[in-house]
């Protein structure tokens, strides 16, 4: 510029900086006032001397706008133009908001040289805007959020303006509200209308500080709705008239609707209770409640006409002590007229301290009547869970306990039938075992027989003899023992031998198709028991376990030493577990199998009695039971007897046999296969068969054959086999052994005549046990000549 001083000086103070900028490359700036560098950070020497171009400090994001608009303007042949605000950057790199004041310099033949003009920092104002429209950003959300619709009326111009909150509550859109104080009375219910605009006219003309109103209006769709409005003058003539109000409405239909259900279920909570009260009342049983001081603060008529009361309200704020006391007054000649009173306050006092409900018989005189209660108690909680008394339900139970000595001679005779129906179930096990125990007495006497010559062989006979003879004996004693009425006298007792004893008779007669497994503990503590009861709970539980398994199954009986915990207090602890692999139960059944008569078994299978003597010998010898089932999981019975003081433990002897194998010359040898889960037996057959000259090999289990005969492919004429065994019966194994050896001839043996029902095998002989060596010769010479 050639005379800078025209410029005023006052530009060159302040915000506003004069800048001259060439139409050139960059709009170079040529000339700028002094307070450039206060406003850019830029000195005057540094923009003339070319160092800095405008466009280079203009935000990379407004700089094509700002082209774009100056050359709009200068296209349009204007002379001045402003700019919207863009922002610059600092030498600093901070940034500016500014107006730009634009004259466009044009020469003779009307280009553009320059563009003169002064810039103004905004930036301050900028974010206060901002900061503004932040807060009324806040206020339309809280007022969204709160539900509030505004208002504003000019009063003299009866102008009603409202915001789209406002028009949103009525159904309307915002353009659909006419700005007219008539538009909103002719919402206004016909039954509010009055009332609401002599409050707002009281707050016109200045009777009330604040203008508040509740009322009906209808909205768009013709639903009336509940309108709380609040407002207040925001200025007053000199007569103290309004001349604007502002306010707010807020919906409050929901409020008044609940208001009026409320009112309605109030009137229900009124008939409801007179409902409860007669209900109540009507109970037989005795229900109250108490407060901390064991003063009644409800009573039914039932416990009324046990204290002695004369109608539901003379219980309340008096105790126990009180009605007993009056009782006694009526006869002092008889002290124990009212014995019952002390007794409530003392139960009542347990469940305060323990917090929990409890169970209690209490008995005493009453009115000199003898009565028996069964009573609940519970703890009082408010809503906040503190206690703040007792509630309770009583029943009279006298009659019902007047009936317990004939309860319990009646479950003498449970008994004594439960032991019956055991023995019966026992007696075809026993006598299958027998049968199997007798075979080596006649077997290895007829053998013992033939010898005609004393010798060491004839020895080993007659051991074999008593070993089956004791056997067979011990079997008897147990079924005779298990017979008799015996008193509940307790001894210390070896869990272990006594299971042991058991595995050769009762786990027998299971089934053949049940397997028995026994993991007992060594050094197991000794119990106080009876023999007998403790049979009778073993035996329920493993008769039980194998009803549960219809199809067969493994029944484990375990024993080991225990510290449990009952009642807070550990101690030590035989444990006896017996775990199924049946059916298993649901826990609504789980919940029931102590119950007497509870049976989930047929009328003639089951009397529903087993468990619930189960549960009432191991009470009595103070033990625990624990019951762990799931459908199809099997069950899992574990009951913890308390231990006895260590006795010296009996030591049992054992037979020895001798060894023979002296075979006679065979008429027709054979290939034979024996199998049978009673090794004696096994021995027996093959000590008969080679005799005769057969060969024969010998197997405890069906696996053991089968796995013999797919390896090592033996020349097997004849197979004798048990018809019932545990994992596989005897007709499978000859099945499956079939198709090894088409020409196979099979003989079977049971104990039971039964076992043959479904007819006859044209391929196999039956065989009965017991049977001598003659029987068993005649079977396998008709078992080779079938075709």
């Amino acid at each position: 510029m050639e005379n800078p001083q025209k410029y005023c000086s006052a530009f060159l103070q302040g915000p506003v900086v004069i800048l001259d900028r060439k139409n050139e490359e960059g709009w170079p700036v040529v000339f700028a006032t002094g307070n450039v560098k206060d406003v850019l950070g830029y000195s005057i020497e540094e923009f003339e001397k070319g160092l800095i171009r405008y466009t280079q400090i203009i935000h990379p994001e407004d700089l094509e706008r700002v082209k774009i608009e100056t050359a709009r303007c200068s296209a349009s042949g204007a002379n001045h133009f402003r700019q919207n605000p863009y922002r610059l950057i600092t030498r600093e790199g901070g940034i500016i908001h500014i107006l730009d004041f634009t004259t466009i310099v044009r020469d003779e033949s009307d280009r553009i040289i320059n563009y003169i003009g002064y810039i103004i920092d905004v930036t301050d104002m900028i974010n206060k805007e901002a900061e503004i429209e932040r807060g009324n950003q806040r206020l339309k959300f809280v007022l969204e959020a709160a539900n509030l619709g505004t208002w504003e009326l000019d009063v003299s111009s009866r102008r009603y303006v409202v915001d789209s909150m406002w028009a949103k509550m009525k159904g309307f859109l915002l353009e659909e509200v006419r700005p007219s104080l008539d538009f909103w009375t002719e919402l206004l219910h016909p039954e509010d209308k009055k009332k609401t605009l002599d409050t707002l006219e009281g707050h016109i003309t200045g009777r009330t500080e604040v203008y508040d109103a509740v009322y009906r209006i209808r909205a768009k769709n013709g639903r009336w709705i509940w309108i709380h409005s609040r407002g207040k003058a925001m200025g007053r003539d000199s007569d103290g008239r309004a001349l604007k109000i502002m306010g707010i409405h807020e919906d409050v239909t929901q409020h008044y609707e609940l208001l009026h259900k409320l009112e309605e279920k109030e009137r229900e909570i009124t008939e409801a209770y007179r409902f409860f009260r007669l209900t109540i009342d009507n109970i037989p049983d005795m229900i109250w409640a108490k407060d901390m001081q064991k003063r009644y603060i409800f009573a039914n008529k039932a416990t009324c006409d046990f204290l002695g009361a004369n109608d539901p309200d003379e219980p309340i704020g008096k105790d126990d002590v009180f009605f007993a006391e009056r009782s006694r007054a009526q006869r002092p000649d008889r002290p124990d007229w009212h014995t019952f009173g002390e007794i409530c306050q003392n139960s009542d006092e347990v469940v305060m301290r323990n917090k929990r409900k409890q169970h209690f018989d209490e008995y005493g005189n009453v009115r000199g009547k003898f009565l028996f209660l069964d009573v609940y108690k519970a703890p009082f909680f408010d809503e906040n869970g503190k206690i703040i008394g007792t509630v309770g339900a009583g029943r009279d139970v006298t009659r019902e306990k007047a009936l317990e000595m004939e309860k319990e001679e009646m479950e003498k005779q449970l008994l004594q039938s439960q032991k019956l129906e055991a023995i019966g179930r026992l007696a075809g096990g026993i006598a299958h075992d027998l049968n199997n125990f007798l075979m080596p007495v006649l077997g290895y006497s007829e053998m013992a027989a033939r010898l005609v010559r004393p010798g060491d062989v004839m020895h080993q006979y007659i051991a074999e003899i008593k070993r089956g003879a004791e056997r067979a004996a011990k079997t008897v004693r147990q079924i005779l023992a298990f017979a008799k009425k015996q008193p509940f006298t307790q001894k210390p007792i070896d869990l272990n031998s006594l299971l042991s004893d058991l595995k050769g008779s009762l786990f027998k007669s299971l089934g053949e198709n049940i397997e028995v497994k026994l993991n007992l503990c060594v050094d197991l503590p000794r119990i106080m028991a009876n023999n007998s009861h403790i049979e009778q709970v073993i035996m329920n539980l493993v008769i039980n376990a194998r009803d549960a398994m219809p199809d067969g199954g493994t029944i484990t009986i375990e024993t080991a030493k225990a510290n449990k915990g009952f009642n807070g207090q550990i101690d030590e602890y035989v444990l006896l577990s017996v775990a199924d692999t049946g059916c298993g139960m649901t826990d609504e059944i789980k919940h029931k199998i102590f119950e007497p008569f509870f049976t989930t078994k047929p009328l003639d299978k089951g009397t529903g009695l087993g468990l619930s003597m189960v549960y009432g010998i191991v009470s009595r010898l103070g033990g625990r039971i624990e019951v762990f089932s799931e459908p199809d999981k099997g069950s899992t019975f574990k009951i913890y007897f308390p231990t006895a003081p260590k006795t010296e433990i009996e030591e049992t002897g054992s037979l020895q046999g001798w060894d023979l194998d002296q075979p006679t010359k065979p008429q027709k040898e054979l290939y034979i296969a024996v199998v049978d889960d009673d090794e004696m037996i096994c021995d027996l057959i093959s000590s008969v068969l080679k005799t005769e000259g057969h060969k024969v090999l010998t197997f405890t289990k069906p696996e053991q054959l089968l796995k013999a005969a797919e390896q090592d492919r033996p020349a097997l004429e004849l197979l004798i086999t048990d018809l019932m065994m545990p994992g596989m019966n005897g007709k499978e194994v000859f099945k499956r052994l079939k198709g090894l050896y088409p020409c196979l001839k099979a003989i079977y043996m049971s104990g039971y005549a039964q076992d043959t029902a479904d007819g006859p095998d044209q391929e196999a002989v039956f065989l009965q046990k017991p049977f001598g060596i003659k029987e068993l010769l005649d079977a396998v010479n008709r078992a080779s000549r079938i075709d």
